[in-house]
């Protein structure tokens, strides 16, 4: 059922290292996810980037025609002047052009990095609850998620070989006219640089603003994101089919704050547009005065027109920018090939026509077989187990640590899939069965069961998402799993915020967290449950009685319990004891105690702690 997690064959993940033809499919690759992501602000900013590449072309052949006329006006006098501002009118419309279009472009992009973020974190959240369990075990496979996760890359990918495309154009045009310029408007540079400097320092603290008050809100959508791609959520989440819910809810977050954000942008880009635009217009109209000044006086020359060239600092600044650009190409290459290697991993295994599970069971579990390694390990962490577990059976699984307990509990559970073996639920092997479907008749509470930020509502209703509104379930849930006496003391009851993360929620202890996770094992109401050392912080007398609750609670179904208090034993009907990943024993307290053997041992090592003082 579960398919083991492999990097593709070829990925560049984690070796730092990209081919050349790797390259250019990595880049290739970019656009379908761009259009993908929102094809209209695509096409529209690629538009005004040709525009940006053309503007510089248009700027020199207008230059050109600007000194022709300037030279005719010279030799015939003042009566050319009139073709001499309608050049100069052209060389503004053509300057304020260029610098709307960067300006918009600039809000385009900005949008389209939204809708692209959105469109990935999406990609690498669904892949993560698609992928077995056994994916988050694997130190250099979780790696390869954390690289992948670091998506904006692409986007910058993207921006690189526009920007470079745009830059090698501007380049040809501007290379066409090369000489030695005088300079005239340093004045107005430093004009227009003050007013930028201001612009650019009133804008950053409009975004400083923003960023305080947007604070709460993006930690809420890294949390929501996190429990979708983290390792201490892997398991809940996939038995609880959880992944819809919180992918709802981190998306209405993120459409919140990005609203915010555009119409800062749209607000930034126009502040932009009156400023650089004023900058533009300025030298045009020193230079028309002291043009009009100097014609009337006849001291003006093409040289001193020529000044007013800049093609050789605006050379110089493209040549920097290729560089960069290329350097940029490069480095984010890298990144962007570990999210393709990410996304292309083996997920979670499901038959095609997949058998329904047997409820009730009647025969109950068996495995045959069962071996199970963890990815990198030498030694199996199961090996060749064989047993039945009949209907109704309660089951503690005994054992040191790393004697393959939890393992065990994960693998008949269906969170693993054995690498030999099998196990049957009434003579079908899981193999057979739609994971999601078995999931749905299964429960358990985990030794590092998950607190919620949330509501209680939400703490204890994940147990079965379609039954929420369920109120006379939730209420026997919770007095099942004991949480009803903390939510008798908390303000809001069900609907009352935990945890300390965020503001306005109640910090509950350990012991109430855990009666909430037992309330949400019991609200999904499954045939088969488990309790894998989720007490191992209490004392002992805490501890009976939780597993006392427990096993009243859940009578007629099949309950597995893992604990290293071997007291508790006494409860179950039937005792597991493991060794080095082996089924070492079997039976009832009694019978093991008589078999003087690895139970027997631990047992009354165990008890010498509580009788000799």
């Amino acid at each position: 059922m579960n398919a083991p997690a492999r990097t593709p064959a070829g990925a560049a993940a984690g070796t730092g290292k990209v081919r050349p033809s790797q390259l250019m499919r990595t880049l290739i690759r970019i656009f379908p996810l761009i259009w993908q992501a929102n094809r209209t602000l695509l096409l529209l900013t690629l538009a005004l980037r040709l525009v940006q590449a053309a503007l510089p072309a248009m700027q020199i052949v207008a230059t050109k025609w600007f000194f022709d006329a300037v030279a005719l006006a010279v030799e015939q006098g003042g009566g050319q002047l009139q073709r001499v501002m309608s050049i100069v009118a052209l060389q503004i419309g053509l300057a304020l052009a260029g610098i709307i279009a960067h300006s918009v472009q600039q809000v385009w992009k900005e949008q389209l990095k939204r809708h692209f973020k959105m469109l990935i974190d999406g990609k690498i959240a669904a892949k993560s609850t698609k992928l077995p369990l056994s994916f988050f075990d694997n130190a250099s496979t979780y790696d390869l998620l954390k690289r992948a996760s670091n998506n904006y890359s692409l986007l910058h990918l993207l921006e690189a070989q526009l920007q470079l495309l745009q830059d090698v154009l501007s380049m040809a045009a501007l290379l066409a006219v090369l000489a030695g310029f005088h300079w005239s408007l340093i004045g107005c540079l430093l004009l227009f640089m003050g007013t930028t400097v201001f612009a650019n320092m009133r804008i950053g603290h409009s975004r400083y603003q923003l960023m305080r008050a947007q604070t709460p809100n993006v930690r809420r959508i890294g949390y929501s994101f996190g429990l979708m791609t983290d390792r201490e959520t892997a398991k809940e989440l996939r038995l609880f089919d959880l992944q819809t819910y919180f992918t709802e809810r981190w998306r209405r977050i993120f459409w919140q704050d990005a609203a915010l954000q555009a119409k800062l942008d749209r607000r930034a880009a126009w502040t932009q547009v009156a400023v650089k635009g004023l900058g533009a217009v300025m030298p045009f109209g020193i230079v028309m005065l002291f043009l009009w000044f100097g014609l009337s006086a006849g001291t003006i020359t093409i040289g001193t027109v020529a000044a007013l060239i800049q093609a050789l600092t605006s050379a110089q600044q493209n040549v920097q920018m290729m560089a960069g650009g290329i350097s940029t190409l490069y480095e984010n290459t890298l990144t962007a090939a570990d999210l393709f290697a990410f996304l292309q991993m083996e997920e979670e295994s499901a038959p095609e026509l997949p058998i329904p599970v047997p409820i009730p069971m009647r025969s109950g579990i068996r495995a045959e077989g069962l071996t199970f390694a963890y990815a990198g390990m030498e030694k199996p962490a199961l090996r060749e187990l064989n047993f039945t577990i009949r209907p109704g059976e309660t089951i503690a699984i005994v054992g040191e640590n790393g004697s393959g307990k939890s393992t065990l509990v994960k693998c008949l559970l269906g969170l693993y899939s054995p690498d030999s073996g099998r196990i049957l639920y009434d003579n079908v092997d899981l193999k057979e069965l739609s994971p999601a479907e078995l999931r749905g008749h299964v429960s358990a509470v985990f030794q590092d069961f998950v607190r919620y930020q949330f509501t209680v509502r939400e703490n204890i209703g994940f147990g079965r998402m379609e039954r929420m509104e369920d109120v006379a379930a939730m209420e026997l849930a919770a007095a099942r799993g004991g949480a009803d006496e903390v939510i008798a003391d908390l303000r809001g009851g069900y609907d009352a915020e935990l945890g300390a993360l965020f503001e306005g929620g109640r910090e509950l202890s350990y012991g109430q967290w855990q009666k909430l996770a037992l309330s949400r094992a019991f609200f999904r109401d499954a045939s088969v449950i488990a309790l894998d050392e989720p007490t191992a912080s209490m004392d002992p007398a805490a501890e009976v009685a939780v597993f006392e609750r427990f096993l009243r609670l859940s009578e007629g179904r099949t309950s597995l319990i893992v604990s290293h208090r071997l007291g508790i034993c006494r409860l179950a009907d039937r005792i597991f004891v493991m060794k080095d990943g082996v089924l070492v024993e079997q039976g009832s307290h009694e019978e093991l105690m008589l078999r003087e053997g690895e139970y027997a041992r631990a047992f009354r090592l165990q008890a010498q702690w509580y009788l000799n003082t």
